[in-house]
Order: C-alpha cells, then structure tokens, then sequence
C-alpha cells in the first residue's frame, strides 16, 4: 500500500561538512566549576537574601542534598542551550558529586553535546545558514546521531546509552580527540556531559558552582 500523499524530494539537499561550517560555541571558552571550602559555600549562600529567588535557592540546595542522602532519585531535564552556553563541567560536577542521578534532554541537546564531544565546537550561526538552506545540514552529526539511533532500536536500549556507548568507542581523531572525550555529557553512567559566556550563562555558572560547592561539603561534613 502505497501513501496518499507525495513523497518530498530530498535531491536538492546539500550537506555540509563541520569543519567548513561557522561555530558560534567552542570548548576552549567553557568555565571550570570554582573550588570552594565549606566556609566560602556558606558566605556565598549567605550573601543572597532569603526573599524571591534567594529563598527558592536556599530550599534547591536542601531538596537535593536531603534526595542524595535519602538515596530518592534525582532527576534534570533540561534543553540544549544548558550545553550551547558553556556550563558542562557544571553539570558533569554535579553528576559526579551524586546531585544527579538522571538527565532528561531532548533531541538538540544530544546535537550540542555530541559535536562538542566529537569536534569540540557547536552552534552553527542560524541567521546566515538559514536563508541559503544549510541550516541543521552538518554531515558528520546526523551520520553519528541517526547511527546511534538506529542501534539503539536494534538493541533496545536507551538513546542516551547508545549515544554514550557509540562516542567512547570513536576514539581515533578527527572524530573524538583526547582533549573532547571527557567533555561531552553523555559519557558516563547513567548521564553524560555538556552550557557560551553570556550574562545568563555566567550568572547560572555562578549559581551551579555554588551548589555544587556547598552540597559537596555539606554531604561531606
């Protein structure tokens, strides 16, 4: 039985490879979550007022601490631009630390943090590709994505997990060097890896290093 409706015609397409296309986000430019003491962490925190915000911080930092200790899952969902702005290592310290034991992201957010992990730079600039029909035609990220796809089906396993598993074994450059492997988010289990310095990505890399920051030593002492 054939479809009522037309087939569209795909031979028009052109791809692009990454290493021609313009990136608007590269690794080099991501920040390393700040090492604090116990005592910095508590001057931080003490330093925002217990109103509005200051007080939904305060009750995010005791929510996850008490999950973690109480061993109830602790679960993120978030899309791309928490990879685009530069703060994985934010959430790869968290992850480590035990803050979070699942990541729910949807499908943009595996194209940032499988280019950052596999080339080290994302973002293509929309507003230039988007008028010339290239926008969202890199080669090399859908060939990896929709390969990792397809094997997840065939082994009934998660996206994530196939994901993960397909980008540690491309360990040969130009695919993943040594310097972007231990960078992408979907590395390690059950979670992965990858946010560029905007106000709003230095402002929550403020507040993500504190957390993790304070949580770490709390749990700790």
């Amino acid at each position: 039985m054939t479809s009522r409706y037309e087939e569209i015609d795909l031979s028009k397409i052109k791809l692009i490879s990454i290493k021609d296309r313009k990136s608007l986000v590269d690794i080099d430019r991501f920040p390393y979550p700040a090492k604090m003491t116990r005592e910095q962490a508590e001057k931080l925190l003490a330093s925002f007022p217990e109103i509005l915000a200051g007080s939904d911080f305060r009750l995010l930092i005791d929510s996850l601490r008490n999950a973690k200790i109480n061993g109830t899952p602790r679960i993120w969902t978030m899309g791309a631009h928490p990879v685009k702005v530069g703060i994985s290592r934010h959430i790869i310290a968290l992850a480590e630390a035990g803050f979070i034991t699942h990541l729910a992201v949807n499908g943009a957010f595996t194209i940032h943090d499988t280019e950052i992990a596999c080339f080290g730079k994302t973002s293509e600039d929309v507003a230039s590709t988007i008028l010339d029909g290239l926008f969202a035609m890199t080669s090399e990220t859908g060939e990896i994505i929709n390969g990792s796809v397809k094997r997840a089906y065939e082994d009934e396993l998660g996206l994530g997990e196939a994901l993960g598993r397909d980008l540690l074994k491309m360990n040969q450059p130009p695919v993943i060097g040594s310097e972007y492997r231990s960078q992408f988010i979907w590395r390690s289990e059950p979670m992965s890896r990858t946010f560029i310095r905007t106000r709003t990505a230095r402002r929550l890399a403020r507040q993500l290093t504190a957390i993790s920051a304070f949580l770490h030593r709390a749990y700790r002492n």
